[in-house]
């Protein structure tokens, strides 16, 4: 990419097709202040340009791909395994209000860029960003086995190490941080809408993954006893402590644990996890 700058004096590297996305879009604005009339683009023109350059390859890119081979129709399905992650930047509500809408949209943009490299990694989907909450499934559409809450056991880990580095760039001294909550189990999943349609997740396991992120703490990943079980008993690098019980609208009390990280060098005979200190 080094190389690319010096012997083309052109900006940091880019993929051609995000150059040709960055370079179609900006002339159909520039477009769009033509001095006569006539010459700017229509609304259909422009919808077209914009809708064409959405599909690059990520998130969106699956949605297209499961209606172009399920020739436009995708009934709903059921995932008897599958792990929901839900995170939320605490605090968003006080910095987005000292900061200008720009600096808002910069934040959120890199950060989310970050938690979106980590899932490149591993067999997972970003369902959907709503303001500050982000949330990511594993086991569906694409149904792996238990692999899922492993999955997304290494995605939270890496995601509280991605924050603990991360820098905002329009307040440095800023310490950001995040709660994260997941919980596995069977979930409902289905294309919603026509226009812009959306790959949306429905069902107790969706709602549990949400509270388990809502009474977390900063800085740490909370889970339920399903997750908690399976890990202990397929993936047992992962170190858990138990943490103690939250109250949970229809189902009382529960029993829910953190993931503390992995060991690098996992010995079979040895727990990996325990009461919390």
């Amino acid at each position: 990419m080094v190389l690319y700058q010096i012997m083309f004096k052109l900006e940091p590297f880019y993929t051609r097709s995000l150059l040709h996305n960055k370079f179609q879009n900006t002339a159909a604005l520039e477009a769009c202040w033509l001095e006569i009339p006539g010459m700017r683009p229509n609304i259909k023109r422009i919808k077209s340009i914009v809708f064409a350059n959405l599909r690059v390859p990520g998130s969106g890119s699956m949605v297209y791909q499961m209606m172009e081979e399920a020739d436009h129709s995708v009934p709903p399905q059921l995932y008897s395994n599958a792990t929901v992650l839900f995170s939320d930047i605490k605090g968003f509500t006080r910095i987005s209000s000292t900061s200008t809408p720009i600096q808002v949209v910069a934040f959120l943009n890199d950060f989310f860029n970050g938690f979106d490299a980590i899932i490149a990694e591993h067999d997972a989907y970003k369902v959907e960003t709503i303001g500050d909450a982000y949330m990511i499934v594993s086991g569906m559409p694409r149904e792996n086995g238990n692999a899922h809450v492993q999955h997304i056991s290494e995605i939270g880990l890496k995601m509280c190490t991605f924050v603990a580095n991360f820098k905002l760039a329009h307040r440095p001294d800023e310490v950001i941080m995040v709660r994260i909550g997941f919980h596995s189990g069977t979930v409902a999943a289905g294309l919603v809408g026509l226009q812009a349609p959306r790959y949306c997740l429905f069902g107790e396991t969706v709602n549990f993954a949400s509270r388990m992120e809502f009474h977390g703490l900063p800085n740490k990943i909370q889970i339920s006893e399903h997750p908690f079980n399976l890990l202990r008993c397929f993936y047992g690098q992962f170190v858990m402590i138990e943490h103690g019980t939250v109250e949970i609208k229809g189902k009382g009390e529960v029993t829910t644990y953190f993931l503390e990280g992995k060991e690098q060098s996992f010995n079979l005979g040895k727990q990996s996890y325990g009461k919390k200190k």
